[in-house]
């Protein structure tokens, strides 16, 4: 949020309706550190679910797409019975 829009917040210093300003604030106070380790995790949470449907024949609700997906369920048949 504050990437796409902090610049135009900044320089026009528009006046927030209730609960927008401190959306705002806590965006901006966001740091490239804590991005990077939720992107991180995230990948994480989506590797493990791919790793769910082919050892337990679970179901999870991802999209097996994107920059290495061929190589996330190729490592994961390879490890189903």
């Amino acid at each position: 949020m504050w990437r796409e829009h902090g610049a135009w917040v900044t320089q026009h210093n528009p006046t927030f309706g209730p609960g927008i300003k401190e959306r705002f604030a806590m965006a901006k106070a966001i740091t490239p550190q804590q991005v990077f380790m939720c992107a991180h995790t995230y990948i994480w949470h989506i590797d493990m679910c791919i790793m769910s449907i082919f050892v337990n024949m679970c179901t999870c609700s991802i999209c097996v797409c994107g920059p290495g997906s061929k190589a996330r369920v190729a490592m994961a048949k390879a490890i189903t019975p």
